[in-house]
């Protein structure tokens, strides 16, 4: 029979083991089951972007942000793009740029036949970093830049997917268990079970990757044109009377947008490559539309600046032309207008008749035409 004193230190002993074994199984747990937080693999910065994609399998848990949760090693945990296409892609977004130099990629298959990272400080603008890549050798492939790129936004893009039989099973669509990027060389390269690949830019892509949208100050003559040994470069703008092929600026009346692209060309296989489109401000020669204001007609004016004063019409009036062409549109514009004016061509036309001339429009610039020759426009003068 036990004592009261006896059933006292009994009590202490039990209560002290279980102590001990509740603090072992505390242990025990957290070796079994590790948080999501220490499975991140240490300078991955995947892990804090915010990861979009062009479409996914939602419906089966197959969104993008599997794609940087850390688990790398469960097939059924990934990323998978909707239905079956020829491309995709997958997006991470930063708050603040992120400083990348190498990735780690791991497909589930390997049916990228084509693919390429891309990088963006606006999450719309694109530019190259990488090689243009082919078919995965392994579904582990590990790529390193020559230098370091700094971006808000990194996009991995399949733009070619293969249709063929690959790995036992032949379907067009693309799959991801994981993909990180890293800020310095790969921590813990795997050369044995990994394919190992220099995507470092080289040649003419590699100029067009440090390519940024032109910057024009007021009295700017020309935008920068990069030069090349062995290949020809232009300038494509929408508005090519403001930007010419060869960078030359002709400054508008009033400030303008332009979209426009470079485009390198091969002189010697005539392969082109084309850069990002950027949008471009021109200054304008005036920094305000004038006193008179812009008149409404068809089709509408590009440009105008107004002067002071008006334009009035009297019988001493004269209708200039400097081409033939112009002819007829004066004859048309003289009867519209009922105008009991003088019909003659120019220069010749301005001695025939005394009396002040008020012009109503003024010769253009010079500009080069789509073959190159510079042309001085027709003008029709009203006097």
């Amino acid at each position: 029979m036990i004592g009261g004193e006896d059933t006292m230190m009994l009590w202490k002993r039990m209560k002290k083991a279980g102590a001990c074994l509740l603090s072992a199984a505390v242990l025990i747990g957290t070796i079994q089951y590790p948080s999501l937080q220490a499975a991140a693999k240490e300078g991955n910065a995947a892990q804090s972007a915010v990861a979009t994609a062009s479409s996914s399998e939602e419906s089966y848990g197959r969104g993008p942000d599997k794609l940087n949760d850390g688990i790398a090693d469960d097939s059924s945990n990934r990323w998978a793009m909707e239905n079956t296409g020829s491309s995709a892609w997958v997006q991470y977004a930063w708050s603040t740029p992120q400083k990348m130099k190498s990735f780690r990629i791991i497909w589930e298959r390997r049916t990228a036949k084509s693919y390429q990272l891309e990088i963006s400080d606006d999450g719309s603008s694109w530019r190259r970093i990488s090689s243009v890549l082919e078919t995965p050798e392994k579904t582990t492939v590990e790529i390193t830049l020559d230098e370091i790129r700094t971006a808000k936004y990194l996009r991995l893009h399949v733009t070619s997917i293969d249709d063929r039989e690959i790995d036992g099973m032949a379907y067009q669509s693309i799959s991801i268990l994981e993909f990180e990027v890293y800020g310095a060389d790969l921590p813990d390269p795997d050369a044995e079970h990994a394919q190992q690949i220099d995507a470092s830019l080289t040649g003419i892509d590699k100029i067009l990757a440090d390519l940024d949208a032109p910057v024009i100050a007021k009295g700017d003559q020309k935008i920068y044109m990069p030069e090349i040994d062995g290949a020809a470069v232009r300038f494509c703008a929408d508005y090519e009377q403001v930007i010419g092929e060869d960078g030359t600026i002709y400054p508008p009346l009033e400030d303008k947008t332009v979209r426009g692209f470079y485009e390198i060309t091969s002189k010697e296989s005539k392969e082109s490559v084309k850069s990002d489109e950027y949008t471009i401000v021109v200054p304008g020669e005036y920094d305000s539309p004038g006193e008179n204001k812009k008149p409404d007609v068809i089709p509408a004016l590009q440009e105008w600046h107004g002067g002071t004063g008006n334009f009035i019409l009297s019988r001493k009036g004269r209708i200039l032309f400097d081409t033939p062409e112009l002819l007829k549109t004066a004859e048309e514009f003289s009867r519209d207008y009922k105008l009991p004016a003088w019909i003659l061509p120019c220069p010749a036309g301005k001695n025939q008749m005394p009396g002040p001339e008020i012009s109503a429009c003024s010769l253009q610039k010079k500009r080069a035409d789509l073959d190159g020759k510079v042309t001085e426009p027709a003008c029709l003068l009203l006097l």
